[in-house]
């Protein structure tokens, strides 16, 4: 998982973070078995809600 992250903040560009981890994600390789689990715990949803709970405070 390490890998990915760090080969994520390595790639140019402005593409979404899908995008870019579906690129450096080997079909049915550990990455992907572990990003299947967090979609599936629902995972990117609260980051995402806590994100967006962040940046509203950042602009008060």
């Amino acid at each position: 998982m390490t890998h990915l992250f760090a080969q994520l903040g390595q790639s140019p560009g402005t593409a979404l973070l899908t995008e870019l981890t579906a690129k450096h994600t080997t079909l049915g390789g550990i990455n992907e078995q572990l990003m299947t689990a967090l979609r599936h715990g629902g995972v990117p949803g609260s980051v995402r809600h806590a994100l967006d709970a962040v940046l509203a405070r950042l602009r008060e």
